[in-house]
């Protein structure tokens, strides 16, 4: 049975990176005072919800080309300076995702990661826990994005799909997307600090380097038998993603403590909840398709492996189907 995690805002939370909403009210702090201004006006029409929805609209900003690239820019060194990986949080990645990935091991035997988030918390565990983290870069000195995901030794490798891109992937002149340590220093990095992906991209390359990592995570994911969704808001992605998923009568786990609200914008309907053994939800809509298993709580250093192992549990429990 494949089991795999598929990782929102809030799974990094507990990391001290913030959620989208949190980034929104930090982000004109990293804006000057005209850029600022132009984001706060918008910001009021717009109304943005999610990081991506800000990156596409600087993709179509209707502004001089200079003032829209200062914003971008400004943007963009506003992501790192939020997402970028705090070495002070070594030792509690370590003991969050070292139990969860033994057991994903020992359950499903594969390690699979989808998420939707910038940092690289999942590259620095397997950094730390020296184990192999295959992105889609070849594994030469190179890093240059292949599509590659291929296990050769699935016992000590993870899997990593990220959806909407990395802090550390850049666009280079000559070899396409490329991953810092590599190519990504070089002289031929061109003007994007930063890969991340939005929905109307105008830019041929990126639109279709976007569509190839999105066509690759679908597939691996359609594969999955069960997934735990941890701090997911279930739009965009995800929501194209889920929807799909769990009506194809696979078992799905969610960590939010939003979770209710999270499955009624999901599929747009309203949704009824009941509270079972292990204190998770059963949530369903009315006429009771589909349901989904929740807990009703955000990931803290104090409850995150207890909540991920019993999300575990119960998709042992139910053979990877609900029941």
């Amino acid at each position: 049975m494949k089991v795999s995690l598929f990782l929102g805002a809030g799974a990094s939370a507990m990391f001290g990176k913030p959620d989208a909403r949190e980034f929104l009210q930090l982000l004109p702090q990293h804006l000057d005072g005209k850029t600022n201004e132009i984001y706060a006006h918008l910001l009021s029409k717009q109304r943005f919800r999610e990081i991506e929805d800000i990156l596409q609209w600087l993709d179509h900003m209707q502004y001089k080309g200079a003032e829209a690239a200062k914003l971008e820019r400004q943007v963009e060194s506003a992501i790192k300076s939020c997402y970028g990986w705090d070495c002070d949080h070594d030792a509690q990645l370590q003991k969050t995702y070292g139990p969860v990935f033994s057991r994903m091991m020992l359950q499903s035997d594969s390690c699979t990661v989808f998420t939707t988030n910038y940092d690289t918390a999942i590259e620095k565990y397997c950094e730390i826990a020296r184990c192999v983290c295959v992105d889609g870069f070849d594994k030469g000195s190179d890093h240059i994005w292949d599509g590659n995901f291929d296990v050769q030794d699935s016992y000590c490798s993870i899997r990593l799909y990220k959806l909407h891109g990395s802090l550390d992937w850049k666009l280079h002149g000559e070899h396409g997307v490329v991953r810092e340590s590599g190519l990504a220093d070089g002289s031929n990095v061109g003007k994007d600090t930063m890969i991340t992906h939005g929905y109307a991209i105008r830019d041929e390359y990126k639109k279709a380097f976007h569509e190839e990592v999105l066509r690759l995570a679908k597939k691996e994911f359609m594969k999955q038998d069960a997934c735990v969704a941890i701090g997911c808001s279930f739009r965009q992605t995800a929501g194209e993603f889920f929807r799909e998923f769990i009506r194809g009568d696979k078992t799905v786990v969610v960590i939010s403590p939003t979770v209710v609200e999270d499955m009624n914008r999901l599929f747009n309907l309203e949704c009824e909840s009941t509270r079972e053994d292990l204190g998770q939800l059963r949530i369903s809509p009315k006429d009771g398709q589909w349901s989904v298993s929740g807990f009703d709580a955000k990931l803290k250093d104090g409850n995150a492996v207890e909540l991920i192992l019993k999300s575990f549990d119960m998709i042992r429990n139910c053979g990877g189907r609900h029941g």
